[in-house]
């Protein structure tokens, strides 16, 4: 039976790490990216902001891709292999991947104050605008409400008010946190650093995704990550599908790290969600325990094979039996050796001696004469003989 199949939805060369957990948990993994990150057009706006950093008293980073693109750009224009970042400025993130990409540019504590959700420890956040991948109840999330709690927590009520929050992101996306800002009297302003962009698949994972939905193809499963991949999705298989196609798609399985993502996809008509916890390690559990219900029972544990034996005839090569023949009695043998014919028509023995020249061979399969019975014989056909002689010369006197 086919491995199951995960479709990785993230954008490319940001599922690395997540696809080696996959594929060494068995399952085989298609990626298939549902965003495209890039460069903004004019990022003027940008560089006037970060020219400005010292005058903000928080920076709020939306996603991983706006740490890399702002970071890259102010050491761009600090002309410096990394980022300075003043360590006045207070930074907050929403996910454990923004916490990262962070510290990899030198920006971490004790040096700098950085201000994330809770459990921002493993894991990856999504990257739609809205930073929505997260849990929900005890377990740890990663949006944009669990870090406005985190904020409140530390920063305290109104202290940002009457003071300078600048929020990279990309284009569009929620603007929940920048209302929240504003309404404590916060002054905030947003720029963007990159942009998304629906990307174009090509023709070889379309037919990855075809020969998924035919009848008797391996199970599948898609990685949602984020609210805006998953609309992507829908409008990219209206028109790259047929309708029979598209209403196979809409019943595959799909697994989404949020409640926000998997309500779009149920709104758009999937209808089978599967919810995750937040991050890879929440992704690769829901997946490895979607596997498991569908990979059947594990294979039996191999053992040793028993010494080789004939393997019997079947039934259908064995011949009816032959019906009875009759009765057969033998005339009396004057020998007790068995001809055999096979070995006789053949060749004959090796060890037998060539027969002496002169001497005639007696005919093969002959039944051999005793000599006494014949001298026997001539005896009483010679005697007859004169018998018979001395009565006919009596007849003729």
């Amino acid at each position: 039976m086919p491995r199951p199949t995960v479709v990785v939805t993230r954008p490319a060369g940001q599922s690395r790490q997540l696809t080696e957990a996959l594929s060494a948990a068995g399952l085989d993994v298609l990626g298939f990216p549902l965003l495209a990150i890039g460069p903004v057009a004019d990022d003027a706006p940008l560089r006037a902001a970060l020219a400005q950093l010292p005058d903000f008293a928080l920076v709020v980073f939306v996603s991983p891709n706006a740490v890399a693109f702002a970071l890259d750009a102010l050491a761009q224009m600090q002309d410096k292999p990394a980022p300075q970042w003043p360590s006045s400025v207070a930074v907050a993130v929403v996910g454990p991947a923004s916490v990262a990409a962070l510290a990899e540019r030198g920006i971490a504590a004790p040096s700098h104050r950085v201000i994330a959700p809770a459990g921002c420890t493993t894991g990856h956040e999504a990257d739609n605008g809205d930073a929505a991948n997260g849990g929900d109840g005890a377990a740890a999330r990663f949006d944009s409400e669990a870090l406005w709690q985190q904020l409140e927590a530390q920063l305290g009520a109104g202290a940002l008010a009457g003071r300078q929050v600048l929020i990279i992101r990309g284009n569009g996306g929620r603007d929940w946190l920048a209302e929240r800002l504003r309404a404590t009297g916060a002054e905030v302003q947003a720029v963007e650093a990159y942009q998304r962009s629906v990307p174009t698949p090509g023709s070889m994972q379309w037919q990855a995704v075809r020969d998924a939905l035919k009848p008797g193809a391996a199970p599948q499963a898609w990685l949602l990550t984020s609210s805006e991949a998953v609309r992507n999705l829908d409008e990219m298989a209206r028109q790259a599908l047929s309708p029979q196609e598209l209403a196979c798609l809409r019943q595959v399985q799909c697994i989404a790290p949020h409640a926000r993502i998997a309500e779009q996809a149920l709104a758009l008509g999937f209808s089978h969600l599967l919810r995750a916890a937040p991050g890879d390690e929440g992704l690769l559990a829901a997946c490895r325990q979607w596997a498991q219900a569908h990979a059947g029972p594990p294979a039996p544990m191999p053992v040793a094979a028993p010494p080789a034996v004939a393997a019997p005839v079947p039934l259908a090569m064995v011949p009816p039996p032959l019906p009875a023949a009759p009765p057969f009695n033998p005339p009396p043998a004057t020998s007790t050796k068995v001809d055999r014919v096979t070995q006789d028509n053949t060749a004959p023995p090796v060890s037998s001696p060539p027969p002496a020249a002169g001497v005639p061979l007696p005919a093969r399969g002959a039944p051999r004469v005793n000599p006494w019975w014949l001298l026997l014989f001539l005896l009483i056909l010679a005697i007859g003989g004169g018998f018979w002689w001395l009565q006919r010369s009596a007849w003729t006197a």
